[in-house]
């Protein structure tokens, strides 16, 4: 079993392995994550059985995703996604992103990349 989880942003329209999923407030978006081992930067396939959760930061709590609002990839098991509503976007905030997944009755693995969210501003703001 790996022993450093870590997420990796995938961006949407092949722009391939991002440092931050960049976002405006009230924005739709989908957004693309991989699981990896963050010791040797294996990618780590979800079983399609676990239970996920997606925990964002936001204000004046933090968001939370949860499993079947999450979809794994059908070709690579390693990336998953999770729609972002309008709604959701106005709550997020710069900061970490979080993965949780865990099998029945099995221990609870986590994943974050601290610094993966970006809330960026426009200029009239």
């Amino acid at each position: 079993m790996p022993n450093t989880l870590t997420l990796r942003v995938i961006g949407d329209r092949d722009e391939g392995i991002l440092d931050e999923f960049a976002f405006y407030s009230g924005e739709v978006r989908t957004l693309r994550l991989q699981l990896f081992d963050g010791d040797n930067d294996q990618k780590i396939c979800i079983p399609a059985t676990a239970t996920k959760t997606l925990i964002l930061s936001g204000t004046p709590d933090n968001l939370e995703v949860n499993d079947a609002d999450i979809t794994l990839d059908t070709e690579d098991s390693s990336i998953f996604s999770a729609s972002i509503s309008a709604a959701m976007s106005v709550l997020m905030i710069s900061g970490k992103i979080e993965f949780q997944y865990s099998m029945v009755g099995g221990t609870i693995r986590i994943a974050t990349i601290e610094y993966g969210l970006k809330r960026l501003t426009l200029i009239s703001e």
